[in-house]
């Protein structure tokens, strides 16, 4: 059980340091400005927890 939830926590920590490298160096406006950014963030957290059966 522990294992999993150590390899869940991995899996969002990396989807969330890959949102960080697409948004690095950006200002918050441009990021609201930007529809490309803002859905490539929301994809790289929800994907994680899509691909995920709901008992892991």
């Amino acid at each position: 059980m522990a294992r999993k939830v150590a390899h869940a926590l991995h899996d969002i920590l990396e989807a969330i340091e890959r949102a960080e490298e697409v948004i690095r160096g950006k200002t918050f406006e441009e990021f609201a400005a930007s529809w490309q950014l803002r859905w490539l963030v929301q994809r790289a957290i929800e994907n994680h927890f899509r691909s995920k059966p709901s008992n892991s």
